[in-house]
This record gives structure tokens, sequence and C-alpha cells, in this order.
């Protein structure tokens, strides 16, 4: 009898020493460490893959980066050039052509005779023109006194024609006759074609201009 009671009382104690060993196990504690070295990992693979073009894209995730305006270039009026003024023909007090000859009845003297001075000439008389200037007003009285002397011209090829018909001195008109003596009315004609602008007055009160062309000698 007392030897049962030995034996149960030893098996008692070996169950209680196996069931002390086995416990039931615990939960693993959360490694935080080996969380974030996973998740570095990870970011890693993510950007080898964005690099060689197989990533999902992390621009997508971060926010664009707001441009900043480049500063405004200050830009400088190009100088207008002032005018030449050097060039520009100043005449007398610059009121115009003025005459070199003397003035008679308020006009040159030239104006009612125009053959003088050894020359066969012509005057032609232009208005003031809207455009163009004195340059224009000097060529429409040129053309002018160029008609007038191709008549004179045509006179003095003639030679029938008396001293009073052309208002000219002998000595003049037989200058000019012996250049034309021993040629056709045409190439006389052609000949006493040469003309230059022997003088020239501007009119203050009307600002007509007065040419007076001569034949060239």
């Amino acid at each position: 009898m007392f030897r049962i009671i030995i034996a149960a009382a030893a098996s008692l104690a070996l169950a209680g020493c196996m069931a002390s060993k086995t416990e039931t196990p615990k939960p693993a504690a959360h490694n935080t460490k080996q969380v974030q070295q996973i998740r570095a990992d990870d970011a890693f693979d993510e950007l080898e893959k964005e690099v060689s073009g197989q990533g999902t894209g992390l621009e997508s995730m971060e926010k664009p980066i707001p441009a900043v305006p480049s500063p405004a270039v200050e830009t400088k009026t190009p100088e207008i050039p002032k005018p030449d003024m050097q060039n520009k023909a100043v005449y007398k007090n610059n009121l115009g052509p003025a005459t070199k000859y003397p003035m008679q009845g308020g006009f040159p003297v030239w104006f009612a005779t125009p053959n003088m001075d050894g020359y066969i000439g012509a005057v032609g008389i232009a208005k003031q023109q809207a455009r163009g200037g004195i340059a224009a007003q000097r060529r429409i009285a040129k053309a002018l006194a160029q008609s007038e002397l191709a008549r004179t011209i045509k006179v003095i090829v003639n030679t029938e024609v008396n001293i009073e018909k052309l208002n000219v001195d002998t000595q003049t008109l037989k200058y000019y006759r012996s250049k034309v003596s021993t040629l056709s009315r045409h190439q006389a004609e052609e000949v006493l074609s040469d003309f230059e602008i022997r003088d020239e007055w501007l009119d203050q009160k009307t600002k007509e201009l007065y040419v007076w062309l001569v034949l060239k000698k």
C-alpha cells in the first residue's frame, strides 16, 4: 500500500515537471529595424526599375518644383541717327539761290537780256513745287529754258537771219556761227545743245525760281 502511494506521488511530480517545460510560445516581437531595412531594399529596387524605364513612376509621387521666372532683360531703345546737315546746300541768308549779277527793275539783269556777256541764252521760270523742293523746281525751270534756247539755235543755224532778230551782239553771233558753218543743220543743233546754268535766282515774294541757261563756248 505504501509502495502504491509513493508511485502515485512520483507520477504526479513527473507530470508537473513536464507541464512546466511545455509552455505556450509567445508571439515574436515586432522587429522595427528589420522592417525599415526591407522597405529600404524595396525602394532601392524601385529606383533601379525607374532608371531602366520599368518603374511605376516615382516622379508621380513627388510634388513638381515650381518654375522660377527668369529676371526680365532690360532692352535699350535704339538711338535715332541725327540728320547730317553738312551735305545740304546753304544759300545766301538761307533764303534760296541768290543771283551773282546786278538787279534791274527787281530782277537780275539777265532776265531782260538773256543774250549777254558773250553768251546766247534763255530764261526759264518755275513755280514752287509741292514735292521735290528746290531741286524739282530747278529741273522744271531748266527744261523751259532749254526749250526756248532750242528755238534760238535754229535761228543761229539759219544764216539769213539778221542780228536784230536775235537781239545779240555781232561778235557773239559770229562766234557761234563759226562753230556750225561747216556742219549740217542736224549736226549744228547737236553741237549747240551743250547748255549750262549760268545763274539762278529765287523770288522771295512769289517763290518762283529763275534760271539763266546759256550755250557753252
